[in-house]
């Protein structure tokens, strides 16, 4: 489990969701796993803030819904290919 720390940290992320204007549909995206925890996908559903999920082995391969839909990327790199059992998951 990654460290939540000073780059990590709900002081930041308050800072980032004070300056986005409610009036879009919003959407964040974390390329670091320690972001990727319940604190930060709760402030984001308060807000009615997105959360965009990322195709990678090291990251969870769920739609984790925080504003009115799931968003993901879908990465093709040869090191990180996206699985068709997870790509299943958002046509069902």
């Amino acid at each position: 489990m990654p460290i939540w720390n000073a780059w990590i940290a709900p002081d930041r992320l308050a800072r980032v969701l004070d300056q986005l204007d409610p009036g879009f549909d919003n959407v964040l995206e974390f390329r670091h796993p320690g972001w990727w925890r319940e604190e930060v996908y709760s402030a984001l559903r308060q807000r009615g803030v997105a959360f965009c999920g990322i195709s990678h082995p090291e990251l969870l391969d769920e739609a984790m819904v925080t504003g009115r839909w799931p968003i993901t990327v879908f990465t093709a790199r040869p090191t990180c290919t996206v699985r068709f059992t997870v790509m299943r998951r958002w046509l069902d």
